[in-house]
């Protein structure tokens, strides 16, 4: 809509001979979407997600303070009122935007879709907001921690299962509403099992593990709770007709594909296993130092990866192949650079 006579495509991407490319991204959720049909489900969800608003010549924020929900900054930068008409003439059902809590960090919110539409929807935000705002004279940055002092940028991902019978939300026993379904249940635990596996997928740059940090709103644990904002998984509107979970650690940055397809797969692996769910703690989970810990970089979350034959097995090893190595690639790359901060610290005292 902000261009002339001008159409978005969205497409699978296939070989000469018209066999799929296995190791895309879109693929590998399509792949896990049609095993969630065959096992009696359809799929609601969508994307939560926050990014940076920046002066495109210096990069730094529009302004400072602590200011989430703070109404007058909410509309300090006229580009936001025009980009949420432009998001919705594009097919983005925009439910709410707002200031977050660090200095020209945003978050606007869209309802759910079901499929592959859910991943679509992201990917179409994503890139309309980078586009409007490079037109606009701005940087949008999904980037998950831009700077040492600014916070982190995340991704949730809110789902739920729909029983292709009765069209009912599966996360839902109406004969005892207060009570978290097994169904529920099982799919969260499968979330906590393969949280490790999960990880490079849904973190998938050496950026992203600076911003899981205790008392940032990121989890750093293998963990769950309703109402607390520091867990992994938080389960929302128990009992209620929209009842879902609520995958919290992914990066802003992430393959919105990739976000979704390592979170269905890991609930789905729940589902199978029937394991029990683990404690919900009382207090945060952050603070609580019995729980496994989430990998702190990506060269750990990569082998966690590589190391889960299930989750290997979900998203595919053709897939699994191209993307450790490339990232191991951009690893090597990072691991081999002097930082400013190492030139600082010791070029001149030394």
């Amino acid at each position: 809509p902000w261009m002339d006579a001008t159409a978005k495509v969205i497409c699978d991407t296939r070989w000469g001979s018209g066999s799929p490319i296995e190791a895309a991204p879109r693929h590998v959720l399509a792949r896990i979407l049609a095993e969630a049909n065959a096992m009696g489900y359809d799929v609601c969800y969508a994307h939560e997600l926050e990014f940076y608003l920046l002066d495109a010549k210096t990069h730094e924020p529009l302004f400072g303070g602590l200011h989430i929900f703070n109404t007058l900054r909410n509309n300090y930068a006229p580009f936001l009122n025009d980009v949420i008409a432009k998001l919705q003439a594009v097919g983005i059902d925009v439910i709410t935007h707002n200031c977050e809590y660090a200095p020209s960090q945003f978050e606007i919110v869209y309802g759910p879709a079901f499929g592959i539409a859910g991943a679509d929807k992201a990917f179409t935000f994503k890139n309309a907001i980078k586009e409007l705002a490079h037109r606009a004279g701005y940087l949008a940055t999904f980037m998950s921690k831009p700077a040492t002092t600014m916070s982190g940028s995340g991704c949730h991902v809110h789902i739920s299962l729909i029983d292709r019978q009765t069209g009912k939300n599966a996360f839902v026993d109406p004969r005892a509403p207060d009570v978290i379904p097994d169904s529920m249940r099982h799919f969260t635990q499968g979330i906590l099992d393969h949280a490790r596996a999960m990880m490079a997928l849904i973190g998938p740059t050496p950026n992203c593990y600076r911003r899981l940090r205790p008392h940032t709103f990121a989890p750093s644990n293998v963990s769950w709770g309703e109402e607390d904002r520091s867990a992994m998984v938080r389960l929302k509107h128990v009992g209620m007709a929209n009842a879902h979970v609520e995958m919290r650690a992914a990066s802003g940055l992430s393959n919105p594909y990739l976000s979704a397809a390592a979170t269905l797969a890991a609930g789905l692996l729940g589902l199978k296993a029937k394991r029990s769910l683990q404690p919900e703690v009382s207090g945060p989970s952050e603070d609580d130092p019995t729980l496994s810990k989430l990998p702190a970089t990506l060269d750990e979350a990569l082998e966690s990866l590589e190391a889960n034959s299930e989750m290997r097995a979900m998203v595919g090893d053709p897939f699994v192949h191209v993307f450790t190595k490339v990232k191991r690639h951009e690893l090597a790359r990072f691991h081999a650079h002097v930082s400013d901060w190492e030139r600082s610290e010791y070029l001149e005292i030394f």
